[in-house]
């Protein structure tokens, strides 16, 4: 099958050239370092004297990061403690089928790292097709790719207003009105799945409009986007299973993240091993992303080689 041969193809692809994990990890760094060293100056010191038990490490005072954190948009505002440990994907997911507020500064992070992986996609899927001039393909392609980026953010978010609007102010209070919480329940999980599906095919298609401005480039933005489409539109079935294997793979990655994230018995982990764990699994995930980048490139140049042929 097609999807099982590319994401084979991938994984090759990305450990033949495991440089590129480094330099994606390198870019993160440079990026959120300098603001963790900020962050740190900004903190207060804490309400009561820290408690440490033999072998753990510090018991977190949640009184006293509620407080540092209440009313705070800016920088301290990301400071809870969902954002450490497995708990921080899963508080992602929650914030955004729930709807709930995101802290300016997190906004303006998120801006920064899509400014830098527009940068870095230029070279890394251009490696990743069989080509080597890396820096200068980051370089030659980053306007073009962070115009595509920005675009797919905009057509995400314009869609993710509307479509919650629709379906969680409107559609979902009239079916939910009078059932059984167990209904009301099913009904959520009906609703939310309607609106993360399209949301997930408008990444995709993004994602390989991204690849195909890159690999049969230079072209127009709009035309990427028409490839993007066309791919995914002709070959769904592929693009479904390479989602699913990379889903799969994500999934057993927090599984084992968080079964070593805990000390058995209850005792806090200590601040050097949450460290450790925390920075094992950012390079592990940037891994799976390239590799899921790698197996749609593959797919990409096997579907156009078929196209050609």
């Amino acid at each position: 099958m097609i999807a099982i041969a590319s994401w084979f193809s991938g994984l090759w692809r990305v450990f033949s050239s495991l440089w590129i994990v480094l330099i994606a990890y390198g870019l993160l760094l440079a990026i959120t370092l300098p603001l963790g060293a900020i962050q740190h100056r900004q903190l207060p010191p804490p309400s009561r004297p820290v408690t440490i038990e033999p072998g753990a490490g510090p018991v977190p005072d949640y009184d006293w990061l509620d407080e540092v954190t209440a009313n705070e948009r800016g920088l301290l505002g990301t400071l809870m403690p969902v954002v450490i440990g497995v708990a921080a994907p899963f508080d992602n997911l929650d914030r955004f089928i729930s709807a709930r507020g995101i802290p300016d500064f997190a906004i303006a992070l998120s801006g920064a790292l899509l400014i830098g992986w527009a940068w870095l996609w230029g070279g890394v899927i251009s490696r990743l097709a069989g080509r080597q001039r890396f820096f200068s393909a980051c370089s030659r392609l980053f306007i073009p790719v962070l115009t595509l980026n920005i675009a797919g953010v905009l057509m995400a978010i314009a869609f993710h207003a509307l479509a919650r609007l629709i379906l969680f102010d409107m559609i979902y209070p009239v079916l939910s009105d009078g059932v059984a919480e167990s209904t009301a329940f099913v009904l959520r999980v009906i609703v939310t799945m309607a609106l993360m599906l399209p949301l997930a095919a408008i990444t995709l298609m993004f994602d390989y409009a991204r690849i195909a401005l890159i690999v049969d480039g230079p072209m127009p933005v709009p035309d990427a986007i028409r490839m993007g489409v066309a791919t995914l539109r002709g070959n769904t079935i592929a693009v479904i299973v390479l989602i699913v294997l990379s889903g799969l793979l994500l999934a057993g990655l927090l599984l084992v993240y968080g079964a070593f994230e805990f000390i058995p018995g209850g005792s806090v982990p200590k601040l050097g091993r949450i460290i450790l764990l925390g920075q094992a699994y950012i390079v592990t995930r940037i891994a799976l992303r390239l590799w899921n980048a790698a197996a749609q490139v593959s797919l990409y140049q096997r579907v156009t080689q078929t196209a050609t042929s």
